[in-house]
């Protein structure tokens, strides 16, 4: 897939420049954030990225905010803090270790993270304001594996009494949602109860900002879309 630094650089101006078209639209998957607090939240966790990676830090650290939250502050500081943090990681060997998430955390790990968290913020600011464009078919696949290292684990599984297939339809690619031993799991594999969208949109729906009824379901997967929207919100 194209390089994930690009992908970054792209969605932060795309996300800066939703923002800043419509500086009070509000974020429809965050009840009463506005597209300020889209760029606090999206800016703060680039800020940690940055200082994480040129640190070469292997302990967890909090993320950083604006010293204030006037919009001609807080504009002109995501964007440099984009830029500043795809620079790092774009020279910095991806096989560094460093503090992260998942099971080998390096610098590579976090130009994923970082190219998914630009892109869905992104989706989310050109969606306050009009059609937003889908993210990348690659991107996307490589989110979904994602949430299942990160995420799947924090769904919570009463009431699941099925496997769930996601298909994406641009890419080909199969994974199914199961509850192995108590805790919900995502995997390669398919399963007869399913949907199908592209892997934009399933991505998309995993983090609760694509409804249901925008993909093609196979089968009852109402449990599985109540527990997936009883994951916690990101804080703001």
């Amino acid at each position: 897939m194209a390089d994930l630094v690009a992908h970054i650089r792209a969605d932060a101006t795309a996300l800066a420049g939703a923002a800043a078209s419509a500086q009070d639209a509000k974020i429809v998957r965050y009840d009463g954030w506005t597209q300020l607090d889209l760029l606090v939240h999206t800016g703060s966790v680039h800020r940690r990225t940055l200082e994480v990676v040129r640190s070469r830090s292997r302990e967890r650290m909090g993320r950083v905010f604006p010293p204030d939250e006037r919009w001609d502050t807080v504009l002109p500081w995501f964007r440099e803090g984009a830029a500043l943090m795809a620079d790092v990681l774009e020279h910095t060997d991806p096989r560094t270790p460093v503090w992260g998430f998942g099971p080998e955390p390096c610098v590579g790990s976090w130009r994923i993270r970082m190219a998914l968290e630009t892109t869905v913020h992104r989706w989310d600011a050109q969606r306050a304001v009009g059609m937003p464009d889908p993210i990348n078919p690659l991107l996307a696949a490589r989110g979904i594996e994602e949430f299942g290292m990160l995420w799947a684990s924090s769904i919570p599984p009463g009431g699941i009494d099925r496997d769930l297939g996601l298909r994406a339809s641009d890419t080909g690619r199969t994974w199914v949602l199961a509850v192995v031993d108590g805790t919900v799991r995502l995997g390669p594999g398919d399963a007869d109860v399913a949907i199908t969208g592209t892997a934009s949109d399933l991505y998309l729906w995993l983090f609760g900002r694509v409804p249901t009824a925008s993909l093609a379901v196979a089968g009852q997967v109402a449990a599985w879309d109540r527990a997936i929207r009883a994951v916690p919100d990101a804080s703001r």
